[in-house]
């Protein structure tokens, strides 16, 4: 046949009819055969090129190269395959079958080679394609094959994307709209329009305005049984709305999305063999759409959202504790990354948790079994933390039944040098102290949140976390002992003066200093508020430590806070009676200030008498000075009885 080819290459007949031999030869051939096909093919394009305005050897060509291209690739390619191939895309643009025919051909040209999509870069080929889309809009394949090479080119080169963006964009919903009922054009428009909009602001407007949000929406809706489709529309939607509040909008609210994510991810459970599925999309485009505002969170929520996101995460721990192999890193990424979005979506709505407390007990469940996994166990302490929090007794009798606390302790000794893990599994212990003070001071939470103020004596946001920890364990008088024993008032002492001492930079820092004073000394006045053996000890350790001075100076530093007024002055009720005399005096002035600055605050107001009726009555220093003052009814807005 290659010596007819070539006797006779002006004749465009026989050319035509050897080029169809070699397009409809059998699969099964014999080494002969398919060496003697090698030596053809060149021929078949050097007719293409003869014969570039011939329709049938066009046809006939492109057939035959299609029929051999993946086995001749290489050989096709260095013979300008690619080349003929546009142009008789480019010349026979109207001829549905000869069209169909050069886009499957370039797609085979293109699958996983990436030179070959340069060259069709080269040869402006996006445009091409996008022209004759538009001219066969209801022919399934050109839509098909189109689609799909315009997915390798946008992937491959930013100027096909600017292309596709710039004049195919309409096109694209366009054909998704005629041919809806197609899952493989369907398939490959979600593709291309996720990969036109990933993650850059402008291009997600773009597709956003002229559509894309519908149709992929009504692709998830009007294709659910075709997983392939549903996958692909899920990645694609994420891409669109990620950090985009109008595309999020508008699927949430207008389209409804997330009752459609939902039911596909009832629909298709996980599985292991496909890292990219139906349950890990959809989990992230919930995620990523609860993310954008309140509003949208609250009606993902509602609609589900959540739950579906907490039944991902069930789901793929039970497939990884039925495998018998060790899963591989990239699942157990997934795994993390899942129960992070959990995380992300369940802080500030309790109740969509405690519907089910099998969810709970599944929380605690992960984080025991993947203690050694930094993400998962900071994620789920933030979640226990937050539920913790919520002032519910369900919650927290069921926390304290899952042994919630002895996990956290476990937690922090594992990780005690990482802050980020260490934080909220103090959190989730000092929303529990709240309550349940005697129960936590008997699982070893002193001992280990003793060594966090030391660790971390700098970090003043968890530290202010870790004295509200002790401040509550305080109130129970079975702490004490524990308390003593780790010298917990020293190490909080010695925190206040550190700050006293050194200087921080900035509002938030600033703020963190306050909070810290003011828990710390909520501490002392719990710890000291009695006359038991226990609580004399506590307050002759905080006394041999000179903490009066020091607390008179914060009062004078912060007289302008409620807050920690009412906390210092509390201390000092019982502490003042056994300083030296040499300093009340001094002590009646500051009391009287901090009255002046809180005239509205009853519990300032009854401290700072306590304390005055105290003094008034064992010191005649504090008595004389006080009668020095003119006019005491008047400052206090009522009648006082101090004198004695």
């Amino acid at each position: 046949m290659a010596k007819v080819m070539k006797k006779h290459a002006t004749f465009a007949d026989l050319q035509e009819y050897c080029a169809e031999l070699i397009a409809n030869l059998p699969e099964d051939m014999d080494e002969s055969e398919h060496k003697a096909v090698g030596a053809i093919l060149p021929l078949v394009l050097t007719a293409m090129m003869k014969f570039h305005d011939n329709f049938a050897v066009q046809q006939s060509a492109l057939r035959a190269i299609l029929r051999f291209v993946d086995e001749f690739k290489d050989l096709l390619v260095r013979e300008k395959a690619i080349l003929y191939c546009v142009n008789a895309l480019r010349t026979f643009s109207t001829e549905q079958e000869l069209v169909h025919l050069a886009c499957s051909t370039l797609n085979s040209f293109a699958d996983n080679n990436d030179q070959n999509v340069i060259t069709l870069t080269q040869l402006d080929t996006a445009s091409v394609v996008l022209a004759v889309m538009g001219r066969h809009l209801n022919h399934e394949g050109v839509q098909q094959d189109g689609c799909a090479l315009l997915n390798f080119l946008c992937v491959a080169a930013l100027e096909n994307e600017r292309v596709i963006l710039q004049r195919g964009l309409q096109l694209i919903v366009s054909s998704m709209r005629v041919n809806k009922s197609q899952p493989s054009i369907i398939e490959q428009g979600c593709m291309l329009l996720g990969n036109l909009s990933f993650s850059q602001p402008e291009k997600q407007t773009l597709v956003g305005k002229h559509g894309g949000a519908s149709v992929l929406c009504q692709a998830l809706k009007q294709h659910i049984d075709h997983r392939e489709v549903v996958e692909v529309a899920l990645e694609a939607l994420v891409h669109l709305c990620a950090a985009h509040e109008a595309n999020a909008t508008a699927v949430v609210l207008n389209e409804r999305v997330v009752p459609l994510t939902v039911q596909a991810m009832q629909r298709y459970p996980e599985d292991l063999k496909d890292t990219h599925c139906v349950q890990q999309y959809g989990s992230m485009l919930i995620a990523a759409l609860a993310k954008i505002n309140r509003t949208l969170h609250g009606r993902i929520i509602a609609e589900g959202g959540l739950r579906a996101l907490i039944d991902s995460v069930i789901g793929l721990q039970t497939e990884l504790k039925s495998t018998q192999e060790d899963p591989a890193d990239v699942i157990f990424v997934k795994f993390q990354d899942r129960v992070h979005l959990v995380k992300d979506l369940s802080i500030g709505d309790a109740d969509s948790i405690l519907g089910d407390a099998n969810v709970v007990s599944h929380i605690v469940s992960i984080c025991s079994k993947y203690i050694d996994s930094k993400s998962i166990v900071d994620s789920c302490m933030s979640i226990l933390g937050y539920l913790a929090g919520v002032e519910d007794s369900r919650i927290e009798e069921l926390l304290m039944k899952k042994e919630v606390p002895t996990l956290a302790v476990s937690t922090i000794n594992r990780f005690f040098q990482d802050m980020e893990i260490v934080s909220p599994s103090i959190i989730l212990l000092q929303n529990l102290s709240v309550n349940w003070a005697v129960e936590l001071g008997q699982q070893r939470v002193v001992e280990v949140a003793s060594r966090v103020v030391t660790q971390y004596a700098t970090e003043l946001s968890l530290v202010a976390e870790t004295l509200s920890l002790f401040a509550n364990l305080a109130y129970a008088d079975e702490t004490h002992a524990a308390i003593i024993n780790n010298a917990v008032p020293t190490k909080a002492f010695s925190v206040l003066r550190n700050l006293s001492s050194s200087s921080h930079d900035g509002s938030s820092s600033e703020s963190n200093q306050t909070l810290v004073v003011e828990k710390t000394f909520w501490f002392f006045a719990n710890l000291v508020s009695g006359e038991s053996a226990e609580q004399q000890k506590c307050i002759e350790q905080l006394m041999s430590l000179e903490v009066v001075p020091f607390s008179i100076q914060l009062l004078r530093k912060h007289n302008d806070s409620a807050v920690i007024s009412e906390h210092i002055l509390s201390c000092l009720w019982s502490f003042f009676s056994q300083e030296p005399e040499s300093t009340k005096h001094i002590f009646v002035d500051d009391l009287v200030t901090v009255l002046q600055r809180h005239p509205e605050v009853e519990e300032v107001q009854d401290w700072a008498l306590e304390v005055l009726y105290r003094l008034v009555r064992t010191s005649d220093s504090a008595l004389n000075r006080l009668r020095q003052l003119t006019n005491l009814d008047a400052l206090l807005n009522r009648p006082v009885e101090l004198f004695p």
